[in-house]
């Protein structure tokens, strides 16, 4: 009896292996990675495009109707002694709303000393504007207050400390960078390193980036169509992540 078991159970999975190499199944395994990459790539969209794109929108409205801002810090570097001070903690307190990683935060650096900034400013804005950043301060906020805790008035009073510590040290850093004459080649420091993007990617990025808001935003539209209509199909499959699937299929209907 175990041995005629043992004989049914292989027989059976040498059917299956042998169902899994039909030309059916592999069809199958590929559209199922497909409808997965799609999928991922439409949600990374719907996450990201909306956010880059109100940026682009705000810094080309900028450009175009605030072109002082290029001249600003020349403008604000004055006013005796208290000037250039004021000017360089307005730098780097505006680095605190910012959620910048290493590359950005290079680039920003960068503009600030093409800008007019001095080295001293540049380097320490790229040294805080990582560690000050909004993000980071909520973080440590919420580690102070424990789990499901309420933030009490002492927890904000740390918080604000740590950011006018954080600030401070740039801002005299930046003034010692700068009475010494270091020159710490930050503006050289951009594009140190990368690896250039094929012609043909940057000229087809726009297409594709437009070809993915269309489709998240169709997704979305089609989700909430659905929802309006009393199907839960769409809310399940958005909770489980994947309707590609037979079985998201089946949850779907």
């Amino acid at each position: 009896g175990g041995g005629g078991g043992g004989g049914g159970g292989g027989a059976e999975l040498t059917s299956r292996r042998a169902a899994s190499g039909t030309p059916g199944a592999r069809r199958s395994t590929v559209s199922g990675l497909l409808c997965s990459v799609g999928g991922a790539a439409l949600s990374t969209a719907a996450d990201t495009l909306p956010t880059v794109g109100v940026g682009l929108a705000l810094s080309t409205a900028a450009l175009h109707f605030l072109p002082w801002l290029g001249t600003a810090y020349q403008s604000l570097d004055g006013g005796g002694s208290l000037g250039p001070l004021l000017t360089r903690l307005a730098v780097l307190a505006c680095a605190l709303p910012l959620q910048l990683c290493e590359h950005s935060t290079v680039s920003y650096a960068s503009a600030i000393q093409r800008a007019g900034g001095s080295s001293g400013l540049a380097f320490a804005f790229l040294l805080s504007a990582p560690a000050t950043n909004v993000s980071s301060l909520l973080l440590l906020l919420r580690a102070g207050a424990g789990k499901g805790k309420a933030t009490s008035r002492s927890h904000v009073a740390a918080l604000l400390s740590v950011a006018a510590a954080l600030t401070g040290t740039a801002l005299a850093l930046s003034c010692l960078v700068d009475h010494f004459g270091v020159d710490l080649l930050v503006d050289r420091g951009e594009g140190v390193g990368a690896v250039p993007l094929p012609a043909w990617y940057v000229a087809a990025s726009p297409f594709l980036a437009a070809a993915l808001a269309a489709a998240a935003g169709a997704r979305s539209l089609g989700r909430r169509w659905h929802a309006r209509r009393g199907g839960g199909g769409a809310a399940r499959c958005a909770a489980d992540g994947d309707c590609c699937a037979p079985e998201g299929k089946a949850k779907a209907a």
